[in-house]
């Protein structure tokens, strides 16, 4: 009877908690589904089993402040927290959030990142120091010929970017109005002065987009199919996920993965694993543990923006508010996830988002994180 009772308050602590219906931003973030896009082929492996946490007086505790930031989150689509192999929460906003593909926006930055390490231990890549433009040659003339593949991991391109850019650069995209390489080629270069390779940060959508027209041109692969063979297929999903592609049928890097909430939480897991030699080959872990060291730092922001001290290969490291091994892979509006090997843990976070973010949403949001992983 008690280990009935046990287990039925287990259930209830991660049981998808969710808001009454679907609001209209919620439904606008989810245009992304609709858009062009290639495949992303889950395999044949069965799929991960995520388990629910035993339930404790300390986790229902836990639980229960948590819940009180979620239910003051309008914006919030998706909670999901793993640690020490367990399924600790699970919450959505709607009902439908649960079956629904959604886009993380500028968390695929990391993937393809991970994407760059994998192609250089398979030797389609000979070194991070070769230039992008050596393997994809329609880069020469543009801004970024000269720029070294570290350059560009790094956002330290010396091209000139702005975040007002970004945002026109993915809506021209999705809307299929623009190639990739177009918007690549209407970047321009900063003076030298500005520009001094791998040592003035500046964050650079484009940068990863030349990264994915690199690793399609290296590898031979569209960035979905090669993301599938290597990285999605081993985390075990449930349903396919997907890749947007701009108007030349090419994907585009910069943000743009789509996937159920859940087969995020176990792409997330199995970066997890990569970081603390449970997964992945020798070669791809010692670039995984050298991809999330500072390789630069970055610049103070308002903390709804992030917490962050320094950028590694396509990743946020140094968080001042969390765990210190702690990664984070950010998008725009207010998608997370945060990675912490040392802990075991892995924390997904997907916002409803237009033009703007739900500041309250974000906020809230990162108060939950600081309850599993705050210093």
């Amino acid at each position: 009877m008690i280990k009935r009772a046990l287990l039925l308050l287990s259930t209830a602590l991660i049981a998808p908690l969710a808001q009454a219906q679907m609001t209209p931003l919620m439904r606008h973030s989810l245009r992304f589904s609709q858009a062009p896009h290639g495949v992303v082929a889950k395999g044949s492996l069965p799929t991960r089993d995520l388990p629910s946490a035993e339930a404790t007086p300390q986790h229902e505790a836990l639980v229960k402040k948590v819940d009180a930031l979620f239910a003051d989150s309008p914006a919030a689509m998706a909670w999901l927290v793993w640690r020490d192999g367990r399924l600790v929460y699970e919450r959505y906003g709607a009902p439908e959030l649960r079956t629904s593909l959604i886009t993380s926006f500028s968390v695929s930055k990391t993937l393809t990142g991970m994407m760059v390490g994998r192609a250089l231990c398979d030797g389609k890549i000979k070194s991070l120091d070769d230039l992008a433009s050596t393997y994809e040659p329609r880069l020469v003339g543009t801004a970024y010929e000269k720029n070294t593949i570290r350059s560009l991991l790094t956002m330290t391109t010396g091209v000139e970017h702005t975040p007002a850019q970004g945002g026109a650069d993915l809506n021209a995209l999705w809307r299929s109005e623009k190639s990739t390489l177009e918007t690549i080629r209407e970047k321009r270069r900063l003076s030298f002065q500005e520009s001094y390779f791998l040592k003035n940060f500046n964050y650079d959508n484009t940068a990863t987009n030349v990264l994915g027209l690199m690793l399609r041109s290296a590898t031979g692969m569209p960035l979905s199919d090669y993301f599938s063979q290597t990285f999605y297929q081993a985390a075990a999903p449930i349903q396919n996920g997907r890749w947007l592609r701009d108007k030349a049928d090419e994907e585009f890097a910069m943000g743009s993965f789509l996937a159920l909430p859940r087969d995020h939480l176990r792409l997330s897991i199995h970066l997890l694993q990569i970081l603390r030699g449970e997964a992945g080959d020798s070669c791809l872990q010692d670039y995984a543990k050298q991809m999330v060291k500072k390789a630069v730092s970055t610049s103070p922001k308002p903390p709804i923006y992030g917490t962050d001290t320094g950028y590694g290969y396509q990743v946020w490291t140094h968080l001042s508010d969390l765990t210190a091994d702690t990664i984070e892979l950010r998008g725009f509006g207010g998608q997370h996830v945060f990675i912490s090997p040392s802990t075991g843990t892995a924390i997904l976070v997907l916002t409803a988002s237009d033009n703007r973010t739900d500041e309250r949403s974000v906020m809230n949001a990162k108060l939950a994180t600081r309850l599993f992983l705050g210093r």
